[in-house]
């Protein structure tokens, strides 16, 4: 028999219990990337019904208690308290998703005690009567804190996560770090035969491990005083999303590049690799045997340039067919995708399970108002995100690039 409680007090406690756990349980499996074990999420539809049962008897309390809370003027705590019954309602916690997004704006809404407004602040710094010097040769917040109008910490790594190939592709993704992550990785156990009463070997496997740490990615993007004068419907979406395409298409373009990864920007995929030439379908089952030969047997997906892609579609699998290598977006069945981030006519294929981006916190915007800009008719937009990327077995992944007659 559940219990009843005497008072408010004590039922929003109970409801702010459960929600914590609720939202813990949810915070662990988006943390360690998996579902709700069977016991989770019994608790997490228990804690539902528990908080839906709260809810009840709280508003069954309050039109009791209304006659006196007419008599009494609304204050402060009043409205506070609302907005956690509001917190609590049902459909909130019908899907783990909307969950999680719930947290993160709550985490986000703590740092901004009032939501941003990029149009009001871009206008605010266009119309103060005041300027202030940016030296762009020393921005810092040490010592250039103070010019900043205003700061805006806003989730768009879930759009990004939605747009990017290598997550498509099936790569790791992990947002909101704090912390370097270290990735240890485990080599294979090995056994051997013996005799009767001979010596057992040592078949332990070696540890290694693999670091990231955020390397930042950053734009000073200027905007148009003229543009923010007309008030165009649609320019501050228009804004963000042009701020998620430049993140999303550097990202890809460094990952799927061949420069050597630095302290400011992670290594590319191509880098040091030795590419098969492919001149005809046996060069693509090279590539996917080179993989299997490493024992990777994962889920396997193509990644190609637009020109490799046309190679691909126009190559014959022999003489002895009209099948083309590359057919319905699939080669033999493996998916593959085209961007223009991969150079050439290269490819790479495997499993890109093995390969980890990771975002530190929220993409940081900051809205800035110089001399310089305000003398070239802008005020300017200052973007500053921090991301890492690392393949942890370079064997899970064969390179090719293809070559027509």
């Amino acid at each position: 028999m559940a219990k009843k409680y005497a008072n408010s007090l004590e039922l929003r406690d109970r409801q702010a219990v459960l929600m914590k756990r609720c939202k813990d349980i949810v915070a662990t499996c988006k943390k360690e990337i998996r579902e709700m074990t069977p016991e989770e999420e019994d608790e997490f539809n228990k804690n539902k019904e528990e908080i839906k049962k709260l809810r009840e008897d709280l508003d069954e309390l309050t039109e009791k208690l209304s006659r006196y809370e007419d008599e009494l003027p609304e204050d402060e705590e009043d409205r506070e308290d609302d907005e956690e019954d509001e917190e609590l309602k049902e459909d909130e916690l019908e899907d783990p998703e909307e969950e999680i997004k719930k947290i993160r704006k709550t985490r986000s809404m703590k740092t901004n005690k009032k939501r941003f407004n990029l149009m009001k602040e871009l206008r605010n710094a266009m119309n103060t009567g005041k300027s202030v010097q940016l030296r762009t040769a020393d921005y810092s917040v040490g010592n250039e804190g103070g010019d900043v109008v205003a700061t805006d910490l806003f989730d768009i790594w879930g759009p990004l996560r939605a747009k990017n190939v290598l997550v498509e592709a099936g790569a790791q993704y992990i947002p909101g770090i704090k912390n370097n992550i270290q990735i240890p990785l485990m080599g294979a156990v090995s056994v051997a035969w013996a005799a009767e009463k001979g010596a057992a070997v040592d078949g332990s496997g070696e540890f290694t491990s693999k670091t990231l740490t955020p390397k930042r990615i950053t734009a000073k993007y200027p905007v148009s005083l003229e543009l923010l004068a007309q008030d165009s419907i649609g320019i501050e979406q228009a804004i963000r999303n042009d701020i998620i395409n430049a993140i999303n298409a550097k990202i890809e373009e460094t990952i799927l590049g061949s420069a050597a990864g630095s302290t400011t920007q992670p290594g590319g995929m191509f880098n040091g690799k030795t590419k098969t030439v492919i001149t005809a379908f046996a060069g693509i089952t090279a590539l996917e045997a080179s993989v299997e030969s490493a024992n990777v047997y994962g889920e396997c997906k193509y990644i190609v340039a637009p020109s490799a892609k046309a190679d691909l579609r126009g190559m014959a699998k022999s003489a002895k067919t009209t099948e083309l290598v590359m057919e319905n977006g699939e080669i033999d069945g493996t998916p593959v995708l085209s961007t223009t981030h991969v150079k050439d006519k290269d490819i790479v294929y495997g499993d890109f399970s093995n390969l980890v981006i990771a975002t530190w916190d929220n993409i940081q915007l900051d809205v800035v108002r110089d001399v310089a800009s305000l003398g070239n008719g802008q005020v300017t937009i200052v973007v500053n995100a921090y991301m890492d990327a690392a393949v942890v077995r370079d064997e899970a992944f064969a390179f090719g690039t293809t070559k027509t007659a």
